[in-house]
């Protein structure tokens, strides 16, 4: 009587087909009847389970679609890179689709700029003191300049430069010269 090994195949020989393979006896254990998150063991694998070798739904930027990955790499307990189960194209971890929000909507008024948060703290912002370098400035007065409007006044630099808030960016103006 020949040896048979491990799977079932005579020692020395290899299987030509798959129905020669005979399952080891620990891998017995079927999926049938077990409803889609009950999918787990095998083999005393687990397959859903956060770790290398695991499998997690990942957006795929090759065929367009949230579908199974394997986990290639983690960074803490987050998976960073991926390869897809479907094109086999390796890529980083990404958990929904590009463009779209992961639940949370935008509730409220949008942020206002810190230009015009500025500009609605000085009360005297219809009082606008046209620029000239001749004059002095403080940290919060409202100016008028010919090229840049209406800004407002953050700090003073040297006692001779101070930086002005304008609609358009920060600028560096001179002053008391």
């Amino acid at each position: 009587m020949p040896d048979f090994g491990a799977f079932g195949i005579p020692d020395g020989k290899q299987a030509r087909r798959p129905d020669m393979l005979l399952a080891a006896p620990a891998a017995k254990e079927s999926w049938r009847g077990k409803r889609n998150g009950e999918l787990k063991e095998t083999m005393g694998i687990e397959l859903n389970e956060k770790r290398p070798g695991g499998t997690i739904d990942s957006w795929c930027g090759k065929c367009k679609l949230m579908l199974a990955h394997t986990i290639e790499a983690m960074v803490g307990d987050k998976p960073a890179r991926v390869h897809c189960n479907t094109c086999q194209s390796q890529h980083a971890y990404k958990a929904s689709e590009p463009g779209r929000t992961s639940g949370r909507t935008q509730t409220g008024k949008p942020r206002q700029s810190r230009y015009k948060v500025l500009l609605n703290e000085s009360n005297n912002a219809e009082a606008a003191r046209s620029y000239s370098p001749k004059e002095t400035y403080q940290p919060g007065d409202v100016l008028k300049h010919p090229n840049f409007g209406l800004g407002v006044t953050t700090a003073v630099k040297d006692g001779t430069k101070i930086e002005v808030l304008f609609e358009g960016g920060v600028k560096l103006l001179i002053h008391g010269q």
